[in-house]
């Protein structure tokens, strides 16, 4: 699933860019950079902007449908872009 959920990540947003196989990165114009490391049931994300940076891991099981994880990935970096910029 790994690799998957990477290439899911590519497949919706050409401004991302791999780092590893399991490793993504996006980068904002206002400087925001966007990191997710996917192992087969968890995905790290990280947000980093002017100094600050913030990160979860989520759960995804050992099962997840790389579409269901993308979604999950995106609902929380984008959780976290608004973290970092508070």
């Amino acid at each position: 699933m790994t690799r998957a959920v990477i290439v899911s990540l590519f497949s919706t947003d050409a401004d991302w860019r791999a780092l590893s196989p399991n490793t993504a990165e996006w980068s904002s114009p206002e400087g925001h950079v966007v990191t997710v490391h996917v192992t087969d049931d968890m995905a790290e994300v990280r947000v980093d902007h002017a100094g600050d940076a913030v990160s979860s891991v989520l759960d995804l099981g050992p099962c997840a449908d790389p579409g269901e994880a993308h979604a999950r990935i995106e609902e929380e970096a984008e959780f976290l872009l608004r973290q970092v910029e508070n």
